[in-house]
């Protein structure tokens, strides 16, 4: 299929994808939406972004490696698009990796151990801002989904293994050695070629990744630094539904209490092995919004846009690449 097939059937799926997203949101609604709120949501999402470029700018200094905020601003966005598309949102990292490597030469031990920090104290504040979801928003949840809020129960469990599981690879040598010891002896018993593969580039990226993970173990204090960062960004991201609702001319739903129930939806939809994280996301939205906004406007707010302006952003970027690398991240 040619280069002009390929990118005519993209923009109609795009175009599809657009209508069946926006199809039922009235324009006028739209007119009347307040411009000034509509540009703070705005900056809002892109101070997200940078936030997380900063923290990402801060570990790769950590690790002896600099890199300008805009090199660390577009692996943050890209890992934030990816994710969003694909299931369990199990995309966006692996591409920060490739990109981080092809675009800035960044060894991949020092990407991986700057993306598993990150992925870590990021479990940690949506975690515990799930949890503050759960308890304080229990009986709100027992009514929209009929008393199955267990479901949020058990995926608070679930992200709490998960973090457990990044706090392994990040404190303890051992028992990452040994896991990734079980991952060299299932390769092989698979095939001889991808054990030997596995095993060369697994060691070699492990014996790396070894200093950055000593480093971290004598200077914890990173971790402070990196959580109070997550917990400013968190409160931005999820405070763009509340300047959209204040927009719309609405009052009456705490900000806290959206916060934390995005918190709980995050936590939830993350695990949930749909086409993209973002489509659960949304659906999630509309069924836990329900309550404090009414049928004719909770369809404007829609979490494809963030994920539509980077989407260009990122396809800028990938453009630049050399063809070979090019090729290779467009078949991703």
């Amino acid at each position: 299929m040619g280069k002009l097939a390929k990118r005519f059937i993209s923009i109609v799926c795009l175009g599809i994808t657009l209508y069946i997203i926006y199809k039922n949101i009235k324009p006028e609604i739209i007119f009347t939406f307040n411009k000034e709120y509509f540009i703070i949501g705005f900056i809002f999402m892109l101070l997200y972004s940078l936030l997380e470029a900063i923290v990402i700018k801060h570990i790769l200094k950590y690790v002896k490696i600099d890199k300008s905020i805009f090199s660390c601003y577009k692996y943050a966005v890209i890992g934030f698009f990816f994710s969003g598309i694909t299931p369990f949102s199990t995309g966006g990292q692996p591409m920060q990796i490739y990109y981080m490597e092809k675009e800035g030469n960044i060894p991949i031990s020092h990407s991986s151990f700057t993306l598993i920090l990150l992925i870590f104290c990021y479990r940690i504040i949506i975690g515990l801002f799930g949890i503050l979801g759960y308890i304080f928003k229990f009986d709100y949840l027992s009514n929209i989904f009929n008393n199955n809020q267990i479901w949020f129960l058990v995926a608070i469990i679930i992200n709490i293994l998960n973090t457990a599981f990044w706090g392994i690879l990040l404190f303890s040598h051992n028992l990452t050695n040994k896991m990734i010891n079980i991952v060299i002896k299932i390769s092989y018993k698979i095939h001889d070629k991808l054990g030997k593969f596995t095993e060369e580039n697994l060691l070699k990226i492990f014996d790396s990744y070894k200093g950055c993970s000593k480093f971290l173990n004598k200077n914890l204090n990173i971790i402070f630094k990196m959580l109070f960062i997550i917990i400013i960004q968190h409160i931005l991201t999820f405070g763009v539904p509340f300047i959209v609702y204040k927009g719309l001319g609405l009052s009456g739903f705490p900000i806290f209490s959206m916060i934390i129930l995005q918190s709980l939806l995050v936590v939830s939809s993350g695990y949930i092995p749909t086409p993209g994280s973002i489509a659960i996301s949304e659906s999630l939205f509309l069924l836990m919004f329900k309550g404090y906004f009414s049928e004719d406007l909770i369809g404007t707010i829609s979490l494809y846009l963030p994920l539509f302006i980077y989407g260009i952003f990122c396809s800028v970027w990938i453009n630049n690449l050399p063809d070979k690398e090019k090729a290779k991240v467009l078949n991703f």
